[in-house]
């Protein structure tokens, strides 16, 4: 490099800075945001982000004796929702299931060991035990 100036004395110098600048860029922009399953209540970085906004917003929607008996979870961008069996209605899971797929970020839920992944469809819910009974 021309030390006078700082410039590059050679095309392969002015190569090697745009290409490491492109890189450090790249490298940035992949780290700046916060992948939708890891925010948080308040949009901030939450590794239980996901479970925490789909129990909030199930809490909205159900009173508190109703979901006293349900526990949710996450595994990366799938929503896991544990019941005790026989304290919870099925129509009730099914409910809590498709909040859970609607909040940002879900990419499928699991209900009582059981996956469902989109589409939300009736094949998909019939797998659950007694669902459409």
């Amino acid at each position: 490099m021309n030390s006078q100036y700082n410039l590059p004395e050679s095309l392969q110098d002015i190569h090697v800075l745009l290409t490491a600048s492109s890189s450090q860029a790249r490298a940035a922009s992949l780290f700046s945001s916060i992948p939708p399953e890891r925010i948080g209540l308040e949009g901030e970085y939450d590794y239980d982000g996901l479970a925490k906004r789909v129990a909030s917003a199930i809490e909205q929607q159900f009173s508190e004796r109703e979901t006293q008996h349900v526990r949710v979870l996450q595994r990366g961008a799938v929503v896991v929702l544990e019941s005790k069996e026989g304290k919870v209605a099925y129509a009730d899971l099914l409910q809590m299931a498709g909040i859970a797929m609607a909040t940002d970020g879900a990419v499928g839920v699991e209900v009582n060991a059981t996956t469902v992944f989109p589409p939300y469809s009736s094949q998909l819910v019939c797998a659950l035990p007694l669902a459409c009974a």
